[in-house]
């Protein structure tokens, strides 16, 4: 809980695509002026996905990374 701040990141297709998950898992994530801010949620508050249908583009970094966070997860549909 509380939030971070990221300036100067590299807005290629993977990072916007771990935005738009994230955001879809209800992680408030606003930028202003070049710089993001990330609102922390708590370990366990991740909402579900409408559709549950989260998509990673070519990352598979990003895909792994949310296979392991979400299977730990106790209200996220699996």
């Amino acid at each position: 809980i509380g939030s971070s701040q990221i300036k100067g990141i590299l807005e290629s297709e993977d990072v916007k695509n771990t935005i738009l998950c994230l955001k879809k898992l209800g992680v408030k994530i606003l930028k202003k002026n070049d710089k993001y801010t990330v609102y922390g949620n708590g370990l366990s508050s991740f909402k579900n996905p409408k559709k549950n249908i989260l998509y990673t583009g070519n990352s598979g970094t990003l895909a792994r990374m949310l296979i392991a966070l979400l299977a730990t997860q106790p209200n996220i549909k699996k």
